[in-house]
């Protein structure tokens, strides 16, 4: 098979999209920026399932997490710098490669040559040992200074275009993981004694989609996005950094931040400009940038605040108020449907479930209501106390550990002291293959808790930019 059919079959949704609407182009510059855009493709895609696998081995790496902060609006430079930082951080943990022997030193071949042209456009030197790091950072110079302020002419696009797709072309051949790894998406997961079986749609079969099947001993959170390794059987979660519509069949990566500090993702192969090829998360920003910001009391601690004089004992008759009359009735649309979804998850063989998600984004109001439905206990994860709930059918823990070592270690708790199951309430997604439940919020959300605090409570929650759930308490601890 050609390395061109191989792209075409086997290589990922989105970057064999980008590799077929490059060669649908005849026109010398058009082409031109087709690969330029394949180029950025390749880069974004790698850094995701890269930083998918990074923060899910938990590596702690200086110089990726100094870097990610780049993320928040990422230019190409910004992609290309990562790609080979995290490259470097899994490569030094045998975890994974993201490129193919980044120092070996090319010799005449593709990349050398298109290296060579491309520093002849624009005015940079080339070193006397070309590398691949050289050939990427000299397209990420043709890009901003040829196509970023649009001065391709007609001339330099045929003289650089054959050696340009030469050269993407070697490395895309050379991307092993690209066709070793697959991207998959889990639509639902079954019980079939003695197995769990996934089902949904392959995402590396290039430009198609065929169905998906596999069979293991845990289950994992279905409506998402993997990384699949066939050779080992294992499974990295890249929500939210890709996201596949299973109506549209359109998959979406990570974009930037918005203003709102939502995450926004985007389908790169679809040239259209509407909104059903954008979406926007509210996610914890600390996944992309590696910095939890400070974004107000979290759910565990809100209620052990310190306050004082009058205030404090409204804003604490308050959160008393809400905790004895919540009832079903009071749960927003972000929240039922979680509601909705865990009640698949309250019984064995899912042990461990966790529902992750923003600061204020309701989970601790979830905790409370299965507490007062007499379904759980709930408690504060950062003074357990294992002894008083032995035999305990459920537990709720807010604020717990989200890193793998963490999780797993909740199985022998469970079983030292006979509890049937425990809900993990944390804002990053937990790192270990367990159900996990994102609960985002909404503008829609937050008009929903106004009106049911003046509906239950008889309470007037001023204006203001209410960004989650705790903002629209925040005026009583004033």
């Amino acid at each position: 098979m050609s390395a061109v059919d191989q792209i075409r079959v086997s290589y990922p949704l989105p970057i064999a999209k980008l590799y077929e609407a490059m060669c649908l182009e005849d026109e010398a510059r058009q082409r031109v920026l087709k690969l330029i855009d394949l180029f950025e493709g390749i880069s974004h895609y790698l850094v995701l399932i890269g930083l998918s696998s990074y923060i899910y081995h938990e590596l702690p790496d200086p110089n990726v997490e100094e870097s990610r902060s780049e993320l928040e609006r990422p230019s190409l430079g910004s992609w290309v710098k990562l790609l080979r930082l995290l490259d470097a951080a899994l490569r030094s943990n045998n975890t994974a490669f993201l490129l193919t022997d980044p120092n070996r030193v090319c010799r005449n071949d593709s990349v050398f040559e298109a290296n060579r042209v491309l520093a002849q456009i624009t005015g940079v030197s080339q070193p006397r040992r070309v590398k691949l790091i050289h050939f990427f950072n000299s397209v990420v110079q043709f890009r901003n200074d040829k196509i970023g302020h649009g001065s391709l002419s007609l001339r330099e696009a045929r003289r650089v275009l054959e050696a340009l797709e030469s050269a993407i072309s070697q490395w895309l051949a050379e991307l092993s993981i690209l066709h070793q790894q697959h991207v998959v998406y889990i639509d639902r997961v079954e019980w079939w004694d003695p197995h769990f079986v996934y089902y949904g749609t392959n995402l590396n079969s290039g430009t198609s989609l065929f169905p998906f099947k596999l069979e293991r001993d845990r289950p994992v959170t279905p409506g998402q996005v993997y990384l699949y390794q066939p050779a080992n059987g294992s499974l990295v979660p890249l929500y939210p950094f890709l996201v596949f519509d299973d109506d549209s069949r359109l998959l979406y990566t990570y974009d930037k931040l918005s203003s709102k500090r939502e995450l926004v993702l985007r389908c790169p192969y679809e040239a259209t400009t509407s909104a059903e090829t954008r979406r926007h998360l509210s996610f914890d920003e600390s996944i992309i940038t590696g910095v939890r910001p400070d974004s107000g009391p979290t759910a565990s601690s809100a209620s052990r605040q310190n306050h004082r004089g009058a205030t404090v004992s409204k804003y604490s008759k308050t959160l008393d108020l809400i905790k004895t009359n919540l009832t079903e009735n009071w749960l927003t649309d972000s929240q039922r449907e979680v509601w909705m979804q865990l009640s698949k998850f309250m019984e064995p063989p899912y042990y461990v479930v966790n529902i992750y998600g923003v600061s204020g984004a309701g989970k601790t109001f979830l905790g409370w209501l299965l507490q007062k439905q007499k379904r759980a206990l709930y408690a504060d994860a950062s003074d357990p106390s294992w002894q008083s709930w032995q035999g305990q059918p459920l537990v709720v823990l807010d604020g717990y550990d989200p890193s793998r070592r963490a999780v797993r270690s909740l199985r022998s708790q469970l079983q030292l002291w006979n509890i049937g199951q425990v809900i993990i309430l944390t804002r990053p997604k937990a790192q270990d293959d367990i159900p996990c439940l994102h609960l985002a919020v909404t503008d829609k959300d937050i008009q929903i808790v106004k009106a049911t605090l003046y509906r239950e409570l008889e309470m007037i929650i001023p204006e203001g930019n209410h960004r989650n759930l705790w903002d629209c308490l925040k005026h009583l601890e004033e």
